[in-house]
């Protein structure tokens, strides 16, 4: 009896971790799991989210901030995930190189990647992709980036011509 009671329990467990885990997966490529809180995580106070018309996802670690502007067409979870894709292949911010370098930030962006549409950007490198799909989402007029900077207590807004060098 105890023998078909273990067997049990170890049939259960190892059914819940099948399961699980196929869940993960799917989740993963479905682009359910969003990883945007842990970016948040690693700069807190540098990153903020407005909604409205226009949605935008500024990265701000000091005076000037990189201004992310989506079409009002792309939902918040795919902004954020192109938000990851450009910070981790786009934004000169010195800040963000140590970030880049740091054990599983590559397959964070990696899952990011998977979770967006990249019609034309298939079978490069990480960085080459990420930055493809980035030019692709400024060509189809579904993000805009631009400057930000605060002088003397003004704002300045300005386009960025950053992406420019992506094509």
């Amino acid at each position: 009896m105890k023998y078909l009671r273990d067997r049990f329990h170890y049939t259960i467990a190892i059914s819940a971790l099948f399961w699980m885990g196929t869940g993960l997966q799917n989740s993963a490529r479905s682009g359910e799991i969003n990883d945007f809180p842990l970016l948040k995580k690693n700069f807190p106070n540098m990153i903020e989210i407005e909604g409205g018309r226009n949605r935008s996802i500024s990265f701000c670690p000091d005076n000037t901030c990189e201004m992310l502007v989506f079409s009002s067409h792309v939902p918040r979870q795919l902004a954020e995930e192109y938000a990851f894709i450009y910070l981790f292949s786009v934004s000169e911010y010195w800040l963000l190189d140590d970030w880049r370098k740091k054990p599983g930030v590559p397959e964070l962006v990696a899952n990011a990647v998977r979770a967006v549409p990249a019609a034309n950007c298939q079978g490069e490198s990480l960085m080459v992709k990420s930055k493809c799909i980035v030019r692709q989402m400024s060509d189809s007029k579904k993000l805009r980036v631009l400057s930000v900077r605060y002088d003397e207590g003004a704002r300045v807004v300005s386009k960025q011509n950053e992406l420019d060098h992506l094509k």
